[in-house]
């Protein structure tokens, strides 16, 4: 049976982009078509951050220059940048896996830690292949709160301690569900 590619942004933030855990990606061109007709920037105004359906609403809007400067929001998508990057080849000799991880490292450049793999494990369902990605996402964040809450490491852990700490935490998640 042919692993399913998973969409990056479904493998980034699953609770968010949870209906993208059925989409059928078999192949790289697949994941790229569907990241530039499913997760394209919002059409907005840089200076209030309105979001428009179309550029013709963004231009009437900004011609009329009755908006107020509002704090920049981080809006989630695909730049036109991006877009283009995602229509150029990928270097002969990259596998599929190594493929995909070079267009979620373009997408999400500082997102750490990094999905396990660039599949949906056929295995499990669908809840729990979501709950697996959120805890490698955030359970080691959620943990190292919940522990600083509770008085066991102190705000001023050592960064050492702290990252030792957050990779005991992201594989204890995997080891709990790799057992159930």
């Amino acid at each position: 049976k042919r692993l399913l590619l998973a969409c990056p942004f479904n493998k980034k933030d699953p609770a968010r982009y949870g209906r993208c855990h059925r989409v059928t990606l078999t192949k790289i061109s697949f994941v790229k078509q569907h990241l530039s007709r499913k997760h394209q920037l919002p059409i907005y105004c840089s200076r209030c951050m309105s979001t428009f359906d179309t550029e013709a609403e963004r231009d009437t809007h900004a011609r009329a220059s009755a908006c107020e400067l509002s704090p920049i929001v981080n809006l989630e998508g695909i730049t036109e940048a991006q877009r283009k990057r995602l229509r150029e080849k990928v270097p002969s000799g990259m596998n599929e896996e190594q493929q995909w991880f070079t267009i979620f490292d373009m997408l999400f450049p500082d997102f750490s830690p990094r999905p396990r793999t660039a599949y949906i494990d056929p295995d499990l369902s669908e809840e729990l292949c979501s709950f697996r990605d959120f805890a490698t996402n955030a359970g080691s964040g959620i943990m190292i709160q919940q522990l600083r809450d509770n008085g066991f490491i102190g705000d001023l852990c050592d960064s050492q301690i702290s990252s030792l700490l957050e990779t005991v935490i992201t594989d204890g998640f995997q080891v709990i569900i790799e057992r159930w």
